[in-house]
């Protein structure tokens, strides 16, 4: 049979055609395994570079609230500028002037010093009618 008999040339020659393809698969699949740990290494940053995105949405939301509110308040009008302002801290000893109280008084009713007393009296004590 002489179909049969295969010169050793051509059994080495697909011997080493099969060596060669399995080198090649080999290869193909360390690079593909490669590939994976690549992608899965992008996709984990992919995640972080979500999360980081989502933090920093939530703090421009903040953000945007804060101005929102701010700008809120400095168009609406000034609730103090609308009330009365409280009286000055000598604005009633002023008016106990007035009304004749000496300096002892002052000091007693309005918690001055007598310094404090005398020079209100000086400066806010209405004039002596003329004689």
């Amino acid at each position: 049979m002489p179909w049969l008999t295969v010169p050793p040339l051509l059994i080495y020659l697909l011997l080493g055609l099969v060596l060669v393809i399995i080198i090649a698969q080999f290869l193909i699949l360390r690079g593909q395994s490669r590939a994976g740990d690549m992608l899965k290494a992008r996709m984990r940053e992919v995640r972080d570079l979500e999360a980081a995105l989502l933090e920093t949405q939530s703090l421009l939301a903040q953000v945007r609230e804060e101005v929102h509110d701010l700008q809120q308040r400095l168009t609406r009008p000034l609730s103090a500028a609308a009330a009365p302002l409280p009286q000055q801290p000598y604005a009633r000893a002023i008016e106990l002037i007035r009304q004749g109280y000496g300096p002892e008084a002052l000091m007693e009713a309005c918690e001055l010093s007598r310094g404090e007393a005398e020079l209100l009296l000086t400066m806010h004590r209405p004039p002596a009618p003329a004689p």
